[in-house]
């Protein structure tokens, strides 16, 4: 099974001001130990930025894209209730989608 360590930081939880800063991958063994590099994708990479400088959908789906790497993703963040309709929550629900059960309860 491959898991990671996630963590993620906001500027704001609302869809309309919210924007991701920054959020980080650490991959770790099944029986806890750290291994691997951080894996980080910060909101002011060029890679993903747009003209539009409030759209982080490039750095969304980067951060989709390697979440959809592991098994199980271990986070230390709040119940999902504070996530429910900003970009995060899209994610989150997709997250749950392709995972088939909630990972943030």
């Amino acid at each position: 099974m491959k898991m990671a360590t996630f963590d993620i930081e906001t500027t704001n939880l609302s869809a309309a001001f919210g924007r991701i800063i920054v959020a980080c991958f650490k991959p770790v063994h099944s029986y806890g130990a750290i291994k691997g590099k951080v894996v980080t994708f910060r909101g002011d990479d060029p890679k993903y930025r747009r003209e539009d400088p409030i759209d982080d959908s490039l750095l969304v789906k980067a951060i989709r894209d390697e979440a959809l790497k592991y098994n199980c993703l271990i986070t230390g963040m709040a119940s999902s209730s504070m996530y429910p309709s900003s970009t995060l929550g899209c994610y989150r629900r997709a997250l749950n989608h392709c995972f088939r059960s909630s990972i943030w309860t």
